[in-house]
């Protein structure tokens, strides 16, 4: 045995990771992460005294990036050839030895600033092999196409060539050699199994100097988005819409969403404009394939308890532990429900550095629902609204497939709806009968008009759906299809919409004179606190679930002690928060 208590028997810990995932009936995606030095690259530049060539990050000034000081930066250039080569073939490697378990459904790359599979922005990548690529590929500039040497030299024509008079040829070229090296390893990893797809996930942008400058909420500056992400290597027209085969393309383009409740809005004010920005939801909605990625940012708690105790007392860092913070209730569905509703996802991926805490039954219960979907588009069902159609808070689409025709409504409000369905269907003995895909039952009843028609019927229901719900039915008849709709909010949600504007207005005014607090009041709950939930938020939720306690001296402390008490008479996740102070 060992006395670090590792495992005496060698074990392929990712084969059992994919087994794992085979035996529960869920599709693995392993993600890769290239920000680290890479073997094979740190050998040819050990072998050469002069350098490799393309290999070494250089702006546009001819500075060479420090690995020691720019950390938000990759080690090498994502456009040099022998970078790119080194990173095919770890993933080739990969998918070589493991392409026999059928858990594996493909390959990611994070694509974050500090990794080689993303471009640093339009400062970085302008080494002398890169500019004569260029050059050489675009032999209408005329420019330098034969001796490196002379983009040195001349480094001043270079500069207006590149940052001025051809521009746009430059982005666009660098992000067609970063499309061609993706697409390569795309045909590459179906070359061993033809059902795997390679997934790109931009992470972590504003770590990017220009992508946070350009995404910073602002007042005077409008951003180009798509120019922006062209920056970063990746070009609208690479990932353009197909037409709806149905298949998924061999290189899908994921967008990222970034969950950290425990965040300052000043720290999140990138990925919040981004979240909100007309311009991403534009560029996201062009691509091949809709797809989401749930990022969510664990929060470090320390044990600090544990340094006073052998043998962690000996040590002087800190123990840390990551502390997740997954929503709960109606909430845990709101991200994907949200995103169901706006850009009809066709993938919903959670998770982030970590799996998921847990899974409550009513997430599970839409994860089962959104699972009977075909893998294809839906369509948009016309509504019976004034105003513009992307506003209102619930979707409702269908898709006619070979087997039937399905359909689903998304709400995505924190209010329940009730929504009236309008539905053709042909006369049969099996008229309005409909399959849902929940314990909810949907039912379809004839309507009495004035004109019928032959062979035709028209039906109504209603369903009713909670705060972020997702529904679906499906209806095996020919000619069943849902012609419009009409919804109805509870009476008291325009109330509780100004109810919650005024309380926020209310707190923006409190907070431009609001005194900071050097110490906390009452840390230890000894003074009799003016309402029963002094210094705790609960949201919305039942107070008589929440009391805070004293236990006289002698039971369980030396002293008088008061104590939170929190007692689920409802059987539904319950939180509470401290307020924030100052210390």
């Amino acid at each position: 045995h060992f006395s670090d208590g590792r495992d005496p028997v060698q074990k392929d810990v990712f084969e059992m990771l994919a087994r794992m995932f085979a035996r529960e009936g869920l599709s693995l995606v392993p993600m890769f992460s290239f920000d680290a030095p890479m073997p094979a690259v740190e050998a040819a530049l050990s072998r050469s005294q002069t350098g490799v060539p393309g290999v070494g990050l250089v702006d546009f000034n001819q500075t060479r990036r420090d690995r020691s000081i720019l950390k938000s930066l990759p080690i090498y250039n994502p456009l040099g050839t022998s970078v790119q080569y080194a990173v095919s073939q770890v993933i080739e490697e990969f998918v070589q030895r493991y392409r026999s378990h059928s858990a594996i459904q493909g390959v990611g790359l994070v694509c974050r600033p500090d990794t080689v599979t993303l471009l640093p922005g339009r400062r970085w990548g302008y080494d002398a092999m890169t500019i004569g690529r260029f050059f050489q590929a675009t032999p209408e500039i005329g420019l330098f196409q034969d001796a490196k040497e002379s983009i040195q030299r001349d480094w001043q024509a270079t500069q207006r060539s590149l940052l001025d008079q051809h521009q746009d040829k430059w982005l666009h070229w660098r992000a067609d050699q970063m499309s061609s090296w993706y697409q390569a390893m795309a045909n590459s990893i179906k070359t061993s199994r033809s059902d795997l797809t390679l997934y790109l996930a931009p992470t972590e942008m504003f770590r990017n100097e220009q992508f946070a400058a350009a995404m910073s909420p602002s007042l005077h500056r409008s951003v180009d988005f798509q120019k922006l992400m062209l920056q970063m290597g990746f070009d609208l027209n690479s990932f353009r819409q197909l037409p709806e085969t149905g298949a998924i393309p061999d290189v899908v383009l994921l967008r990222s969403h970034r969950i950290a409740p425990d965040a300052s809005p000043a720290d999140e004010r990138v990925n919040h404009y981004l979240a909100t920005s007309n311009q991403a939801d534009q560029f996201y909605s062009k691509l091949n394939y809709s797809s989401e990625l749930f990022q969510h940012r664990h929060a470090l708690a320390q044990f600090s308890q544990l340094h006073s105790s052998p043998p962690f007392s000996k040590q002087s860092d800190p123990i840390l532990r990551r502390q997740p913070a997954m929503p709960a209730g109606n909430e845990s569905r709101q991200r994907f429900v949200t995103m169901i509703r706006t850009r009809d996802s066709r993938q919903l991926i959670d998770g982030g550095e970590r799996f998921s805490a847990s899974i409550d039954a009513k997430l599970r219960q839409m994860f089962l629902i959104y699972r009977q979907f075909p893998d294809q588009p839906f369509k948009d069902v016309g509504v019976k609204w004034i105003g513009d159609q992307s506003m209102l808070p619930l979707a409702v689409r269908q898709l006619t497939a070979k087997d039937g025709t399905y359909f689903y409504l998304a709400n995505a409000s924190p209010w329940p709806i009730e929504v009236k369905l309008s539905v053709r269907d042909r006369a049969g003995s099996n008229v309005g009968n409909v399959t849902s895909m929940s314990t909810k039952p949907i039912q379809f009843a004839p309507l009495a008009t004035a004109q019928p028609q032959a062979n035709r019927v028209d039906l109504a229901g209603v369903v009713k759906l909670a705060p972020y719900e997702l529904v679906g039915g499906k209806s095996v008849n020919a000619g069943w299809a849902i012609t419009d709709f009409e919804l109805t909010l509870p009476a008291n949600s325009d109330k509780d919409l100004r109810r919650q504007v005024f309380e926020l207005q209310a707190k923006l005014v409190a907070a431009q004179t609001a005194p900071a607090i050097e110490v906390l009041d009452n840390p230890r709950f000894e003074v009799e606190p003016h309402s029963p939930l002094s210094g705790w938020q609960i949201g919305q939720q039942d107070v008589n679930q929440f009391e805070i306690k004293t236990s006289m001296a002698g039971s369980v402390f030396r002293e008088d002690r008061r104590y939170l008490h929190i007692q689920n008479n409802k059987n539904s996740p319950l939180w509470i928060r401290s307020n924030d102070f100052l210390v």
